[in-house]
């Protein structure tokens, strides 16, 4: 976890006019700006992770399909597409699979046993 920057007010140089309280406020503006910066970053990595992780289970949702297809025969492997509602098109051009992964499959509160 990264560490949030105390909030202090800095003086680079003390101006010889007096006018060091118009620097303090610039500068304790710009340490706010840069922590709302960091807050902002930290959430984008902790929703980066949870991408991650999410489609860590999709792969492995998806390697575990395959090898269950493996064994099924043509009608099963048929019944198996359908009810992941995924559609099959073959056409010249080859064969094309339409379809999603059933969300209840998708979240990372899902364990496999």
């Amino acid at each position: 976890a990264m560490r949030q920057l105390p909030t202090k007010n800095f003086v680079l140089a003390r101006p010889q006019d007096g006018s060091d309280a118009n620097l303090t406020a610039v500068l304790t503006g710009r340490v706010a700006d840069l922590e709302t910066d960091i807050l902002k970053l930290e959430k984008q990595k902790r929703q980066t992770e949870s991408l991650d992780k999410v489609s860590d289970q999709v792969r492995d949702y998806c390697a575990k399909v395959v090898q269950k297809l493996d064994s099924f025969g043509f009608e099963d492997k048929r019944l198996a597409l359908k009810a992941l509602q995924i559609n099959v098109v073959v056409g010249k051009s080859g064969v094309k699979l339409f379809g999603q992964i059933p969300s209840f499959c998708a979240t990372i509160a899902r364990t496999w046993a």
